[in-house]
């Protein structure tokens, strides 16, 4: 029963998200929040919380075809990416962030004289 409901939640983001379309629509996570709410509240599994939804649009960027579209943006709130070009924009931007913040932290240890670990010794 967990995974039908896990289901319908995931089914109900993206259609929320189906009417933000491109970085300029964006909505935020908390009226995202709410929009899902309204769609999925049953007794048995309560109010869908902030962390849940967050939990359940990783797995639909990783795991589903139209989940994959899903981007966050710089200035906050989610959107579908309008297209390709948009969707590469926003992974590269994603994978830049990762980049730095594994640097940051290699050197940070470092600065600290703390053992590092194999993988943050690789150059990036």
């Amino acid at each position: 029963m967990i995974e039908t409901y896990d289901k319908m939640v995931k089914v109900r983001i993206i259609f929320v998200l189906s009417k933000h379309s491109g970085e300029e629509n964006r909505i935020s996570r908390s009226e995202l929040l709410s929009k899902v709410r309204r769609l999925i509240y049953s007794k048995k599994h309560g109010s869908l919380s902030d962390r849940k939804l967050r939990m359940f649009i990783e797995e639909l960027r990783t795991t589903d075809t139209d989940g994959a579209w899903i981007c966050a943006s710089l200035k906050g709130g989610y959107f579908l990416a309008r297209d390709l070009k948009e969707l590469e924009w926003f992974t590269d931007s994603d994978f830049r962030r990762a980049l730095n913040t594994l640097t940051r932290v290699r050197k940070q240890r470092a600065a600290a004289s703390l053992l590092v670990s194999p993988q943050l010794e690789l150059e990036i």
